[in-house]
């Protein structure tokens, strides 16, 4: 029994060892060997390969054994892309509102305007209205005195069948402003070339004259007169 376990042992160790040897022969001969590689790179959004961006895989055998998959050693190239963006989220809720920034400094007193001017309250109004002497015509002028000495005056020259008017309106510096006459256009004798009607007021005396400037009119025009009994003054 003893020489058959002898036997068994001097059997095993050999083949043991034989087998050991060929196990580091192998691996050596396996590192010496070109070995596969990957390569992987991030793609940006927008890439040609990837429209939303991802990963490109190159896979391939390090030929020259530099430890790095070369372009040149890239065998197949797979793509791992990211999906398209998902529609957008529902608003979050409002948050609370900030604290109150602090007070701007005060900006500089801006110029007065000026003053607007007063409201022109009136004084008196005078009314005058008689019959021409010696003519189918008769004449009305009117007066509104103001307090700051303007003046807006109106006249007419009517008769059955026609009326014609005119409106002036005089501040107290203006020519004219002392009698506030008036002129009104209107051809009552000859051709129609012209025929020119004043009529002003003497505020004073309340008296008014009435002239008319005519081309064909004998001696060039004529006036009247008219008595202050004519004209009524109403104070305000």
């Amino acid at each position: 029994m003893k020489s058959v376990k002898l036997l068994l042992i001097t059997t095993i160790i050999p083949f043991v060892y034989a087998c050991a040897n060929s196990d580091t022969a192998t691996t050596a001969e396996q590192n010496a060997s070109p070995s596969s590689h990957v390569r992987s790179t991030l793609l940006a959004y927008g890439s040609s390969s990837c429209t939303y961006g991802g990963v490109q895989v190159e896979m391939g055998i390090d030929d020259n054994m530099n430890g790095t998959l070369d372009s040149s050693e890239v065998d197949k190239t797979e793509y791992v892309c990211n999906g398209a963006p998902g529609a957008t989220g529902d608003n979050g809720t409002t948050g609370s509102t900030g604290a109150t920034g602090s007070t701007g400094a005060t900006g500089a007193t801006g110029a007065t305007g000026t003053t607007g001017a007063a409201g022109i309250t009136p004084s008196a109004q005078i009314a005058c209205d008689a019959l021409l002497q010696n003519t189918t015509l008769a004449f009305e002028y009117k007066v509104t005195l103001f307090t700051d000495g303007s003046m807006l005056v109106h006249g007419s020259i009517y008769g059955n069948s026609v009326e014609v008017t005119d409106s002036t309106f005089y501040d107290s510096t203006l020519n004219g402003a002392s009698d506030g006459y008036i002129n009104i256009r209107y051809d009552v004798s000859g051709s129609a070339n012209g025929g020119d009607w004043k009529i002003a007021l003497n505020r004073s005396t309340l008296v008014i004259t009435v002239t008319y400037v005519d081309a064909d009119y004998a001696g060039g025009g004529t006036s009247w007169t008219l008595s202050s009994s004519d004209c009524v003054q109403n104070n305000f």
